[in-house]
C-alpha cells in the first residue's frame, strides 16, 4: 500500500494571496553543462501513457493538442 498526494499549479491563476515576493531562481553557470544526455523518445509514447488511465486525447490526438 501506498499514499500518493498530486497539487496542480496553474500560473497565472492566483489564489495564493499576499505579495508575489522576490524570486529565489539563480542564474545558470555562465559554461558548459557537466554531462548531457539525449533520450530518444518513441512515437506511440503518447497512446503508450493512455495505459496508465488517462484517456484525455490531449495525450495522443496532435489535433486536439493544439
Amino acid at each position: 500500500l501506498w499514499t500518493n498526494d498530486a497539487q496542480i499549479f496553474v500560473r497565472g491563476e492566483g489564489g495564493f494571496g499576499g505579495e508575489r515576493g522576490p524570486s529565489d531562481r539563480l542564474a545558470p553557470p555562465e559554461r558548459a553543462p557537466d554531462r548531457t544526455v539525449e533520450r530518444a523518445v518513441r512515437e506511440d509514447q503518447a497512446l503508450l501513457y493512455r495505459l496508465s488511465g488517462d484517456w484525455n486525447p490531449l495525450h495522443a490526438d496532435p489535433a486536439f493538442a493544439k
